[in-house]
């Protein structure tokens, strides 16, 4: 270490005066993962850099730049800066509270405008001149862009408060381009662009939210066309190891390298040209880039002033228990947050009688959907969870130690050993229950899912 100011050994929680070796701020550093990206400054050999969390004071926000000193083109060292954010982001989230209370706040008069006006222009409420009818459809053509623009708010708000509901299934992300860009046709047209889908397979699926991936791809085509005059604008798209990597590309005006940095901050918008027209609210590649990161993925772009631009994205390839996989990696984040344990428990069917007839066509679904049914409306506890795959249920027990999941097992099988003898199926179908509690049974998501597997 050549230099640690005392503001540094303050925000690290170190000694302010006694010796601080590089074992010592590596520890610190380990703590809040610094230590990776630390070594993906040294590999790439460019600077980075991440918002942590200090984990002696979890009020305060650090801002982390990491980047490589170098000395006639040889790197000879490694610059860390703190900066303390906690003010700036305190400020920041009672901003986005305000605006996402007035937004939710505006929506309900502006519904009863919009429904007003509609019944207007549809004459329920008398016949219209052609004049005021004009007047009318320009008003709830605003309508509807404030609409918008509210929506905009209110998605950033809850993506930032991390309250974006997600519902992910298997999708095929080929199908979807193709569906939004036929949306886009009229309007490419309209500007003399070529709009084509370009993937590398007839079918490639993903892990995703079917809505919420259409409107990732509605704002990166709707951006590109609105700042590209000529030439084309191509969707793509290839599968790569476990993930998929889509882009939209265009040979629109592109961005300079000086604002290349800021393309996803909130409320930027460069390319605007002066005039009437509709603006937007700068939101667009925000939200984008914030709903695939809601689905483990990244957005990054590439672009150079006049010579187009690409962004690019990354969502999970649908894999077979991917479903199952990731609803436990999420319930072991939370358990290990506040330092407590979370049980995973299947409820499975098989034939009994050895006829199939229990499970042809679709009422092996149905069995499993009833299922479903009754231990959702049995469990009462907060982040307790179910979801099923074709072929069994699945729950997660927040704060269920392994002492008391068996319990919690005993009363849901007798639940749903009444539901079997009601349907009269006590004789045609065997109900198996099996469970796993982390962190007494296992210590990851793979190890815990694997014991109920095999248990």
């Amino acid at each position: 270490i050549v230099v640690l100011n005392p503001r540094a050994r303050e925000m690290l929680n170190l000694s302010p005066q006694g010796h601080v070796t590089s074992a010592d701020l590596f520890a610190q550093m380990k703590l809040v993962n610094l230590d990776m990206i630390l070594e993906e400054c040294k590999r790439e050999n460019k600077m980075v850099w991440q918002e942590i969390v200090t984990p002696h004071d979890e009020r305060r926000i650090l801002h982390c730049t990491i980047l490589p000193v170098r000395s006639n083109d040889e790197r000879i060292g490694t610059a860390i800066i703190f900066r303390d954010i906690t003010r700036e982001k305190e400020i920041d989230s009672m901003k986005t509270e305000f605006i996402s209370t007035v937004s939710h706040e505006l929506r309900t008069p502006l519904s009863i405008t919009k429904e007003g006006l509609s019944l207007v222009l549809d004459r329920v409420a008398g016949d219209i001149t052609q004049k005021q009818e004009m007047v009318l459809s320009a008003a709830k053509e605003n309508m509807d862009r404030l609409e918008r623009l509210i929506n905009d708010i209110l998605d950033i708000s809850k993506i930032e408060a991390n309250k974006m509901v997600i519902k992910k299934e298997c999708l095929d992300i080929v199908q979807l381009a193709e569906y939004v860009a036929s949306t886009f046709e009229m309007k490419a047209k309209e500007k003399g662009l070529d709009l084509r889908v370009c993937f590398s397979d007839q079918r490639i699926d993903v892990f995703a939210d079917r809505d919420k991936i259409i409107q990732v791809f509605t704002n990166l085509i709707n951006n590109a066309i609105k700042f590209t005059s000529s030439g084309h604008i191509e969707i793509s798209g290839k599968a790569d190891g476990d993930h998929v990597e889509c882009m939209v590309a265009d040979t629109g005006i592109g961005i300079s390298r000086e604002n290349l940095g800021r393309t996803f901050l909130k409320f930027q918008q460069f390319g605007r040209v002066p005039g009437t027209g509709e603006k937007g609210t700068g939101l667009g590649l925000s939200i984008a880039k914030g709903i695939v990161e809601m689905h483990h993925g990244k957005m990054w772009v590439e672009s150079e002033l006049n010579a187009g631009t690409k962004f690019i994205f990354t969502l999970l390839k649908y894999m077979p228990g991917l479903h199952l996989k990731e609803y436990v990696a999420d319930g072991i984040r939370t358990a290990k947050a506040s330092d407590a344990s979370m049980s995973l428990m299947a409820v499975m069917l098989s034939d009994k009688s050895n006829s199939m007839e229990p499970f042809s066509g679709d009422r092996q679904t149905d069995y499993l959907n009833d299922i479903e049914t009754i231990l959702k409306s049995d469990l009462h506890r907060e982040g307790d969870t179910v979801f099923r795959d074709s072929k069994q249920c699945f729950l997660t027990l927040m704060n269920c130690r392994k002492e008391h999941v068996g319990k919690v097992c005993d009363r849901l099988t007798e639940i749903l050993h009444a539901y079997l003898n009601d349907k009269q199926l006590t004789d045609k179908i065997a109900l198996t229950v099996k469970w796993a509690t982390y962190p007494d049974d296992a210590s990851d998501s793979d190890e815990l899912t694997g014991k109920v597997n095999n248990a």
